[in-house]
């Protein structure tokens, strides 16, 4: 008799200690960036547990994370060595990406990134270092948490960038000389990045995430 009342009481502290340690607070990471010329997709997830997020344990689940119902691999960076879901793989870019997850209560979860890409773009003819240049533009408004890079690279292989924080939504964007002073004359090749970045906070989880989009590579020609 003593026997079953001990072993009912080990297996109620077992339950509690799980259910103190899965109460713990999550931190998620999520990040998704394509390059348009290859049609690369590179995406991860990332799950830490703990008080704080410079103290917090990285968290593998049981059963598989997802993107896109593609399954992603839990492995080590290399970068700053913490554990994450990858996924690198090739296709067209969808507009919404959708990670899916069983979290260690046993419940699914689920977490979208959604940004539109840029369908294309083009530099009116004139671009210059005293005069600036203006950039065409083919994609729905950015958002306050969005942003432009363009990033040149000259024949000698110099490279210089601009950037431009959302909101704004044009077709044309005026670039004006200051932007562009690191930019070498002569031909240039460029290409743009539109990035997003979201914050979110729930109350047994924090949620970053963001997202990169790589357009397509173009000649043009600057003058001084």
């Amino acid at each position: 008799m003593r026997y079953i009342f001990s072993l009912a009481m080990l297996l109620t502290l077992i339950a509690c200690q799980s259910e103190k340690t899965s109460s713990k607070h999550i931190f998620a990471d999520f990040y998704v960036r394509y390059l348009e010329t290859e049609r690369q997709v590179k995406a991860h997830a990332a799950f830490f547990q703990g008080d704080s997020l410079e103290t917090a344990a990285p968290v593998i689940f049981e059963k598989n994370v997802t993107l896109q119902t593609y399954e992603m691999k839990p492995r080590q960076v290399e970068e700053d060595k913490k554990m994450r879901y990858v996924f690198n793989g090739v296709g067209n870019y969808d507009s919404t990406f959708l990670f899916q997850y069983t979290d260690q209560r046993g419940n699914e979860q689920e977490f979208k990134i959604s940004m539109p890409p840029i369908r294309d773009f083009s530099v009116k003819e004139g671009a210059s270092l005293s005069e600036g240049m203006t950039l065409q533009l083919e994609c729905e408004p950015f958002k306050a948490n969005e942003s432009l890079i363009l990033l040149f690279t000259s024949e000698k292989n110099q490279s210089a960038m601009a950037e431009f924080q959302g909101p704004f939504d044009l077709k044309e964007l005026n670039i004006p000389p200051i932007q562009i002073t690191e930019v070498q004359p002569g031909i240039n090749y460029l290409y743009l990045v539109k990035k997003q970045q979201n914050t979110f906070k729930r109350p047994t989880m924090d949620i970053t995430s963001s997202a990169e989009f790589y357009t397509k590579t173009i000649e043009i020609q600057i003058k001084e």
